[in-house]
């Protein structure tokens, strides 16, 4: 993978910014030529920006740091979540958001002024980034946006400061993500299996018979069920549905995985096998009463040659694919929402068609 590309995106960002700061400082200047416009807010960002290596976000009592091993590495993780990859998207856009950034209009240097503007340090949100060679460039302090992106405004218009100086500032540009919240940051894909790949798909939990549906063809669209009660009816569409459980799956919370964790009682098994010979396993287990999933990827051989016999224009490898899997989940336990995990691991109830009421009496 190519090192993060900071500079030629920073150049971007700073055409878009550069342009909107001229049409506000036109204005400006109609009224007050002597107010000098266009300083860097973070003075040093452009000449060092392939040199971040971490940033952190502090305010409201809490924080967030996002770093990467050095930098020519584009490996961005979430240091307050054991380090899980961060989303790359928005550690690139904030940083970029940050450079383009440059001081409109000076506001107030009183500090008993700050609280207004919301520049003072109980009440900013706190952005600092240090460079590979341990050094940091100056820390800003984002106050109250002032005016949002509009069709007449490309960027925001905000109140911020530089700690350690007096001097606050009305500042321009695209105002970063300023979230503190952990899982705002990490990356949120997870493995995905379109419906129309898979082939089979059993749910076994501790003392109930299985439940499996399958299907011999990828173009047949119904699949059969197994392990239902005699003489039920499947509820055919939650059936087929089921098939798709992991093609749009999120997380709420991540964690290091314990490797030594053993199945309990009300540990269920998932696992979804495919045509092209992708088989992946989700464990899930629930602790502190909420749902958590850790996932396991593997190559039916059988299956994938047999898949290679007659291939597809345009699918996956399953060898490639299985070991993307393994990279990225193998360590990570996931906490899922109780409409995904049960999406994920069904009942045979929820596969049943419920048995029409009785009629109810004529009247006499």
């Amino acid at each position: 993978m190519k090192p993060f590309p900071f500079a030629v995106l920073a150049a971007l960002t700073a055409a878009v910014a550069g342009a909107a700061l001229y049409a506000v400082a036109v204005r400006t200047t109609e009224t007050a030529p002597e107010v000098a416009v266009g300083a860097p807010l973070v003075p040093g960002l452009t000449e060092h920006i392939n040199q971040v290596v971490a940033m952190t976000i502090a305010g409201g009592g809490g924080s967030v740091t996002v770093a990467r091993p050095g930098p020519d590495s584009d490996r961005w993780t979430v240091a307050d979540k054991a380090n899980y990859p961060a989303a790359l998207d928005q550690v690139r856009r904030t940083i970029l958001g940050l450079d383009a950034a440059k001081t409109l209009e000076p506001r107030t240097v009183r500090p008993e002024q700050y609280g207004k503007l919301q520049v003072d340090d109980a009440g900013a949100v706190h952005l600092s980034l240090r460079l590979a060679d341990g050094s940091a460039l100056p820390t800003v302090l984002v106050g109250k946006i002032v005016v949002s992106p509009n069709s007449d405004h490309p960027v925001h218009q905000f109140y911020a400061r530089r700690a350690g100086e007096a001097q606050s500032w009305l500042a321009v540009g695209q105002v970063p993500s300023l979230t503190i919240d952990p899982m705002q940051w990490v990356d949120r894909i997870l493995p995905t299996l379109a419906a129309g790949r898979v082939m089979t798909v059993t749910v076994s939990r501790p003392g109930v018979a299985p439940l499996t549906i399958t299907r011999s063809d990828a173009k047949q669209p119904d699949f059969t069920v197994d392990g239902l009660k005699a003489g039920a009816k499947p509820k055919q569409a939650t059936v087929n549905e089921w098939a798709s459980a992991v093609e749009f799956l999120s997380f709420e919370d991540v964690a290091k995985q314990d490797p030594a964790s053993q199945p309990r009682a009300d540990t269920t098994f998932t696992t979804i096998r495919t045509f092209d010979g992708v088989v992946l396993t989700v464990r899930i287990d629930r602790h502190d009463d909420k749902p958590w999933a850790t996932f396991a990827a593997e190559v039916d051989s059988a299956q994938a040659a047999k898949a290679a016999a007659q291939p597809e224009a345009g699918a996956p490898d399953p060898v490639h694919e299985v070991q993307e899997i393994q990279e990225r989940t193998a360590a990570w336990s996931y906490r899922l929402s109780e409409y995904a995990a049960k999406e994920l691991a069904p009942e045979a109830d929820d596969l049943t068609e419920k048995p029409a009421k009785p009629a109810a009496p004529a009247a006499p």
